[in-house]
């Protein structure tokens, strides 16, 4: 979100985990045109109507939102599901996030988000493969 600091995402992180969802979701904040919240990062500074070119189909990726905290956002949000599985790795993922490796980090997150699909949804059940009918 726009005003979010790199706290109040840990805190976001913290809440699903207490939570324990099946599945969570994350998604880095994009400022699509005509939105209550796009006109509000303009208003704010955050984006001005010049970039509207640079805003990115993928969600996941990077933001185009200009704040203090927005890179290391970025990176922690491609430990979301990570961090969630794995909680007592939060302060290790905080100091890994201050090496900015986001294509990595992309790589990273891109992978364990498959596995989560693949694994936990049941989306394509791979016992299949090994079952004879």
């Amino acid at each position: 979100m726009p005003d979010e600091s790199f706290e109040d995402v840990l805190d976001t992180i913290k809440l699903n985990i207490k939570c324990k969802p099946d599945f969570a979701w994350a998604s880095l904040f994009q400022p699509y045109p005509s939105t209550d919240l796009s006109n509000y990062s303009i208003k704010k500074g955050y984006f001005n109507l010049h970039e509207l070119d640079s805003i990115n189909v993928n969600f996941h990726k990077n933001s185009v939102i200009k704040t203090k905290d927005i890179r290391r956002i970025e990176r922690l949000h491609h430990f979301f599901y990570f961090a969630m599985d794995f909680p007592f790795l939060i302060p290790f993922i905080k100091l890994l996030i201050k090496v900015p490796l986001n294509n990595i980090y992309y790589i990273f997150w891109s992978f364990y988000r498959g596995f989560g699909y693949y694994f936990r949804l049941k989306v394509f059940d791979f016992s299949e493969l090994f079952i004879r009918k």
